[in-house]
């Protein structure tokens, strides 16, 4: 394994890139060399798939035709053959698939198990481990005390030995909310205002689950800002195809009762580096998070430039711009431009996408802070461009709002 830094090294190119002779330090890589489009996190080879841990070392290697040239640190662990590994919960005692996970091998099963996102984001599937030991890589984004405790997520859990499991203890069980006030901001948006039993500590931009019943959630993000708004807010998107998003449109009224769970997510401003340089971008709904964190870093006193870009294809999708403008006035600091995409571009506005406008308008994003929210193709383009752009990959702050398509829920947040 080569080192760079300190730090073992695997290069990631595209299959059949060369390199100019002199265009790397000399490094020795292991046999074979692995190869990815993206910047993906498993890769394949003859030896098996493998989890990768990237840390970007110093930006791109140059000298890489046609393709993506990192340096990574990378530690490398097997993801566990699991043909032989048993899982016992409740009446269940069975043998997971290779490679399947915890939570497929329950539901296969007809394990009465809630779940949303799939990909371990929303945490709605939480499990704790009464006996064994769940693999770390299902328990990464999970907060210290509940890794003590067991705690892991059976969405993305492939364990290597014979795990007992039950569902959370009572203390982490959901909690009441009472609907105490429904608004459409847009078309398709609508913002929900929610009045918990107990006090709750959350911070703008992160997500809660929202329940319609026992099983069936949703995760959506918080707009609101505890110092200056007296309960929760949501953002709620109308899917055509969404079970949660239509009831919340369509039958949810001012006084019912819901259960919520939560907060979770880390796109959220933290205080420290007030004259940092902050660009957000978002699309759709992607704006609660947004909102929540732009007016969470001006009440704190964050002095540094905050730049806001919220895109739609056309004005009836942009939201809250009266909000944003008023802000802008108020705040010297703070910029709001509405993209709209489509090709009818009203007065005011900037033409095209969201994150290509603003990486037009700022082409050198080294030292800013980045928080991109909404559509998943956005947010992956706007990430890679942004570090390409010089922006370090500690300072770029994602979430990603895959679409439920009805079925089956696909991500969280749920725009």
């Amino acid at each position: 394994m080569g080192r760079l830094g300190g730090f073992p090294a695997i290069l990631l190119a595209q299959r059949g890139a060369q390199t100019r002779s002199n265009a790397m330090p000399s490094l020795d890589f292991p046999s074979p060399v692995f190869f990815v489009r993206e910047l993906d996190v498993k890769l394949t080879s003859s030896s098996g798939s493998l989890d990768l841990y990237p840390l970007v070392i110093n930006g791109l290697v140059r000298g890489i035709d046609r393709a993506y040239a990192l340096c990574l640190a990378v530690k490398p662990i097997r993801v566990g053959d699991t043909a032989m590994v048993s899982i016992r919960y409740a009446d269940h005692c069975f043998q997971l698939e290779e490679q399947q996970s915890v939570l497929d091998g329950l539901i296969d099963r007809g394990a009465d198990v809630p779940f949303s996102c799939r990909s371990g984001i929303c945490q709605t599937c939480l499990m704790r481990a009464t006996r064994g030991k769940p693999p770390e890589s299902a328990q990464r984004g999970l907060k210290d005390s509940l890794i003590q405790r067991n705690y892991f997520l059976p969405c993305v859990c492939h364990p290597t030995e014979d795990l007992e499991v039950a569902p959370p203890s009572d203390d982490l069980a959901g909690m009441p909310a009472t609907i105490k006030a429904l608004e459409l901001l847009a078309e398709d948006i609508m913002r929900v205002v929610l009045e918990c039993a107990a006090p709750i500590e959350y911070r703008p931009g992160q997500f809660i689950n929202l329940h319609r019943d026992g099983r069936l959630g949703r995760s959506y993000s918080i707009a609101s800002v505890p110092k200056l708004d007296g309960h929760i807010h949501l953002h709620v998107r109308r899917l055509p195809e969404g079970r949660v998003s239509r009831w919340i449109h369509e039958e949810l009224r001012i006084g019912q009762t819901v259960e919520i769970k939560g907060p979770a997510g880390d796109c959220y401003y933290q205080p420290g580096n007030p004259e940092q340089a902050m660009l957000l971008v978002g699309t759709g709904s992607g704006l609660a998070p947004l909102y929540g964190i732009v007016r969470d870093a001006l009440d704190q006193g964050h002095a540094g430039p905050i730049r806001l870009f919220h895109g739609s294809r056309d004005r009836r999708g942009l939201y809250l711009m009266g909000e944003l403008r008023e802000l802008a006035g108020q705040y010297p600091n703070f910029e709001y431009v509405p993209c709209v995409s489509g090709p009818e571009v009203p007065p005011g506005f900037a033409a095209g996408r969201a994150h290509e406008v603003a990486l037009r308008e700022v082409p050198n994003l080294k030292n800013w802070r980045m928080f991109l929210c909404g559509h998943p193709d956005m947010v992956k383009l706007a990430k890679k461009k942004a570090f390409l752009a010089g922006a370090s990959m500690k300072d770029i702050h994602a979430d990603a709002f895959l679409i439920d398509r009805g079925a089956a829920p696909v991500s969280a947040p749920t725009p």
